[in-house]
């Protein structure tokens, strides 16, 4: 079966023949011994592959550390002794069967007794070394939890007997990449990135269309290949340039098809091409481009059109040539949503889903997740076959404890439930903090329903020895802490929710499980895991105290009204942070705390900046929520005032935003926009001044003498806009129609600040949006209506 049918074919496991006892099976006699006191006692029978691990070198490795033995390997079975068939000709002729008639697909595998041999066998190579691992794991007690050998564990038998088994399985997931090492991932069974012939070969990760159309080999002679940015097209050569092709000219499909073809002549075994936009929102701003974007739709629906078309006429062309080759793009940020139209069969979406990690996919009272489970259920009707980004390491959580056993347990067996065919996840070696996590994620991807009680009863006992009771309190309580702090984690700066929930109570229980376990502890190996534990944790203290300086001054005044306003003394500040700061730094830098944090990534980098810790620590989160939560009209229903029909000759406008900034190449960033009578939008100001720079800061501009015999002000219609090709973009919180009077600039940031009831009365109109604001993104223009009911 080819991998492409594979792909279609229904995802069936075959149940073991005798029901499982604790977390996997127990063999039944009669037993046939393999090794006895350091001498073999039975024979592997095995063809050695062409290309890839040998089953029969891979079994043996394991043996020589179990037992002190490796079995002979021959061709044929010997007259005499217990045999092992590995895989090919006569591994099936034993078993008197296939791998198509037991349904093992391309992955699946047999793991069965005949008599005194024992068969493993699947329906390739790799196939057969799945098979051995799950007998190494299954029935010989092995287990690889992270990657490096503290997390292996191997139980030494000095006489190796083998029983009665009869099994088939496969994996619950076509597409399983998660762990990164490849010899771990492949012992637990993932099938991507193992550089094996046999395993899923995918070209590229994610934002690749500038590696699809270089901009070393187009940019000279074909610019007009790359995106028109405020009519200029933008230059893809730049250094970290996150520029998105044009997508309707016809030579970038020329483009695309023809580097698809130099893959695929490079690596026929190619299962599947990423074709994602780069890391950015900016989009093609020619005619024909801005005809497939829609700035009006829900913000995750805006570009689904553009990017879900091109993907498509992508997977038109290639099917021509290579049938089989599976076309992947994700689906992300403003194409998070399906468009209007299906997808090829050809075509993969690959699912991001931002957050919440803390809460089940399918909780109801999770808005985070509301809105991606509304997305993945939306695409299971759009597209034959998805699969999920996920992050089951956090970046932006900066390498603290992610304890998500509580989340995967459900999330897992759901997204089977819902026909989803492979999980891709963040990854980073942080196994003191994220190992647990992957481990019960690579196990659920084979096996959705997997006794997770068991696997972690199993995974403390065999990891920590003497300690798995206070081990097993210490990840419990992390889990508990997390599950029980009902924070949506983790959004891009998700510094308050790291603060809220690392408290220094949690911390000292944690530290007196650790103590405990240190104390119980007797094995090596189990110590050296405990003391990982420790230094995972030492490290999350550290950053708690970090955290607590902006806490200590940001948490006493009570909650924000938009995101950016808590403010403080920044030179104050840092002096405080500094101590802690070099701490943290200080056990970053020392190697032996290498897999107990994250590593000094962009995303620590920016935790380790107070500034950027304080002005974001109300912070505006990754979903999307725009929408008005109040307007005059509804201000008045609860404080009536006299107004006076008669408008005056002038008004001035208030906007109030963060990020508002003035590039001395562009000039200012906002153009502000005012439907006229006429029917046509006039000009009524801009926004973002050399004399007035809004750059990471919340302000409010004045635009001053708006003529009100000129607008049509029923209701009067504004729009903010960031024209493209200048600064990326702003928050806009709230619009104030005011009296045209002296008022400064700063004043009225003031009162919109700390005297928000006055602004509100003083207005003719206003529309306050919600924590977040309303985006005005680089051709993404926000807009407002303001209604007027009177004039104070």
């Amino acid at each position: 079966m080819s991998r492409y049918a594979y792909m279609l074919a229904a995802l069936l496991v075959i149940a073991p023949s005798e029901l499982r006892a604790g977390l996997y099976p127990e063999m039944k006699p009669p037993f046939a011994v393999w090794a006895e006191e350091g001498k073999a006692k039975a024979t592997i029978v095995a063809e050695a592959p062409r290309e890839g691990t040998a089953a029969a070198a891979e079994l043996n490795r394991w043996l020589q550390r179990i037992a002190g033995v490796e079995l002979p390997v021959a061709e044929t079975a010997p007259a005499q002794g217990p045999v092992v068939f590995l895989g090919g000709k006569a591994a099936w002729q034993k078993l008197g069967t296939t791998a198509d008639a037991l349904n093992l697909g391309e992955q699946g595998h047999v793991i069965r007794t005949v008599g005194s041999d024992l068969v493993i066998a699947g329906a390739n190579n790799l196939a057969t070394l799945f098979g051995v691992y799950a007998f190494l794991e299954r029935y010989l007690g092995c287990r690889w939890f992270w990657p490096g050998e503290l997390g292996v564990v191997v139980p030494k038998q000095a006489t190796l007997r083998v029983g009665q088994i009869n099994e088939g399985s496969r994996p619950d997931f076509p597409i399983r990449w998660i762990i990164r090492d490849a010899e771990c991932a492949r012992f637990n069974r993932g099938n991507v990135g193992l550089n094996d012939p046999d395993d899923f070969r995918i070209w590229r990760f994610v934002h690749t269309w500038l590696g699809l159309v270089e901009p070393a080999r187009y940019w000279k002679e074909h610019p007009e290949f790359f995106a028109d940015l405020g009519g200029k097209r933008a230059d893809p050569t730049a250094p970290r340039a996150q520029v998105n092709v044009c997508t309707t000219n016809p030579g970038v499909l020329e483009a695309v098809a023809r580097k698809i073809d130099e893959i695929v002549a490079a690596d026929p075994t190619t299962d599947m091409i990423s074709v994602d936009p780069m890391d950015t929102q900016r989009f093609c701003g020619c005619e024909r481009c801005r005809k497939l974007q829609d700035p009006d739709a829900p913000y995750e629906a805006r570009a689904s059109r553009l990017v879900f078309d091109f993907t498509n006429r992508v997977a038109e062309q290639v099917a021509r040539k290579h049938p089989h080759l599976l076309i992947k793009t994700i689906a992300y940020h403003t194409y998070l949503a399906p468009p209007p139209f299906q997808m090829r069969d050809n075509v993969v979406i690959q699912f991001c889903r931002f957050m919440c990690h803390n809460h089940f996919l399918g909780d109801g009272s999770c808005p985070e997740n509301v809105y991606f489970n509304r997305q993945l259920l939306a695409w299971q009707k759009a597209c034959k076959r998805v699969t999920f980004y996920e992050y089951y390491n956090k970046g932006s959580w900066c390498g603290l404890p992610w304890p998500i056993v509580h989340t995967l347990r459900r999330d897992l067996p759901y997204l089977k439930q819902n026909s989803v065919v492979g999980i891709c996840s963040q990854w980073n070696r942080n196994d003191a903090n994220n190992g647990l996590g992957f481990y019960v994620a690579m196990k659920l991807l084979w096996d959705s329903k997997l006794d997770i009680g068991a696997l972690l009863a199993d995974f403390y006992e065999k990891a920590y020895a003497e300690a798995a009771g206070p081990m097993r309190r210490y990840h419990e309580r992390l889990e508990t802490a997390m599950e029980k702090s009902g924070v949506h984690v983790a959004e891009q700066r998700a510094y308050r929710a790291m603060y809220s929930l690392f408290t220094r109570e949690l911390e000292a229980a944690l530290l007196a499980d650790l103590e405990a376990a240190r104390q119980a502890v007797r094995d090596p190996d189990a110590a050296k895991r405990v003391d990982l534990m420790t230094r995972g944790l030492r490290y999350a203290s550290l950053v708690a105290a970090y955290l607590r300086v902006f806490g200590e001054r940001l948490e006493k005044d009570g909650a924000a009204t938009w995101y950016g306003e808590k403010a403080t003394d920044m030179a104050e500040l840092e002096l405080a942070c500094q101590p802690r700061l070099d701490a943290i730094k200080k056990f970053i830098a020392a190697k032996e705390n290498a897999n107990a944090c994250t590593g000094m990534g962009s995303y620590v980098e920016r935790l380790l900046t107070p500034r950027i810790v304080a002005e974001r620590w109300e912070s505006r989160g990754d979903r999307p929520q725009a929408g008005v939560r109040l307007s005059k009209v509804q201000w008045l229903q609860a404080h009536p005032q006299p107004l006076s029909p008669t408008p005056p000759k002038t008004l001035a406008l208030w906007i109030y935003g963060h990020d508002i900034d003035w590039n001395a190449e562009t000039g200012p960033e906002h153009d502000v926009l005012a439907l006229g009578k006429d029917g046509r939008e006039m000009l009524l100001g801009q926004m973002g001044r050399k004399d007035r720079d809004g750059n990471r800061k919340n302000l409010a501009f004045i635009i001053r003498g708006v003529e009100t015999a000129k607008l049509e002000t029923d209701p009067l219609q504004v729009t903010v806009e960031n024209p493209p090709g200048g600064p990326y973009g702003t928050a806009i919180f709230a619009l104030y129609l005011m009296p045209d009077d002296a008022t400064s600039e700063d004043d009225a940031t003031r009162l919109i600040q700390q005297d928000l009831e006055t602004v509100r009365r003083r207005a003719a109109a206003f529309v306050e949006f919600d924590f977040k604001g309303e985006a005005s993104n680089d051709g993404q223009p926000a807009k407002a209506k303001l209604e007027i009911r009177g004039y104070p």
